[in-house]
């Protein structure tokens, strides 16, 4: 069983920042990686993207979303590109090519879950969503990115990039049955009401050729 060193930056609502060691554990052999970034003081998350910053990246070529035709689903709202902009701003990771972003996932319930994603000139992918989460990535761990976030008395959320092989997720949650995520296009997302990040313990996912891995956090 393969295992990657990841590194998880909790940043709670009154700024307290803990470290610590995580592992992603899987059927299939992963990278290492030792990169990470909060992209604000109001979230916590796990980063998957490689230790490789300021470098260029291929991840934008390997996702499928990305060599689809475009429509005008595709194109990004005002509040998602302002918030890839300072993602970008604050990470140095290339300049955004918004003329190339794409419409990843949509909760048709809910505009505030449209989540977009953009390719960046050194081949990075930033992703935001309608309320403000984003985040940047050079690549994958193994299928997957998985990031965190949560609020003082609202949901938590669950989200990230997938490879073009996996079909489904599911989040493993503290003392509870595993719940389905929302998936699109090399993307997942979900909310989670009445838990708080520290309950979620990973994701499972499901690839297409029937297998599946799972992401723990601890």
């Amino acid at each position: 069983m393969g295992a990657v060193k990841l590194v998880l930056v909790i940043a709670a609502v009154v700024g307290l920042v803990v470290v610590a060691t995580l592992t992603w554990r899987s059927r299939a052999q992963a990278k290492d990686n030792d990169s990470t970034k909060s992209t604000n003081e109001y979230s916590w998350m796990l980063r998957s993207s490689i230790g490789r910053s300021l470098t260029e990246s291929s991840l934008a070529k390997e996702l499928a979303v990305f060599k689809r035709a475009r429509s005008s689903d595709d194109d990004i709202p005002r509040s998602v590109s302002e918030t890839i902009r300072r993602l970008t701003e604050e990470s140095n990771v290339g300049e955004p090519r918004f003329t190339r972003g794409r419409l990843l996932l949509r909760d048709g319930a809910d505009s505030r879950l449209s989540l977009y994603a953009v390719p960046t000139s050194r081949g990075w992918v930033c992703y935001a969503t309608m309320s403000g989460l984003g985040h940047c990535l050079s690549e994958l761990s193994g299928q997957a990115s998985l990031t965190v976030q949560g609020r003082r008395e609202k949901p938590t959320v669950v989200h990230g990039l997938l490879a073009n092989d996996v079909a489904d997720v599911e989040v493993i949650v503290e003392g509870h049955d595993p719940v389905p995520a929302i998936v699109g296009e090399n993307a997942f997302y979900r909310e989670i009401s009445g838990l708080t990040p520290r309950e979620v313990l990973g994701v499972r996912l499901f690839l297409t050729d029937g297998r599946s891995e799972e992401y723990r956090l601890r």
